[in-house]
């Protein structure tokens, strides 16, 4: 389960990263985890996403640390 866990998380923020890309708004889409009878198990919401445990969270490796913020224009 915390594998599947892990890998919903990935594909939520890989989901919203899209979505805020082009402009679209976060609709609240639910990622369902299932075994392998169809029952589920565990959902991920945006918020489990964005705010686990009711404060915003900050992945160590999201790429956008790595953009450049009010850099100088030549």
């Amino acid at each position: 389960m915390r594998a599947a866990r892990h890998e919903a998380i990935n594909t939520g923020r890989e989901i919203i990263g899209e979505r805020l890309l082009h402009g679209d708004e976060l609709d609240g889409r639910i990622i369902e985890i299932a075994d392998e009878n169809g029952q589920v198990l565990n959902r991920i919401s945006s918020n489990d996403v964005l705010f686990p445990d009711g404060e915003y969270q900050n992945y160590a490796d999201d790429v956008t640390q790595s953009a450049p913020v009010n850099a100088p224009r030549e």
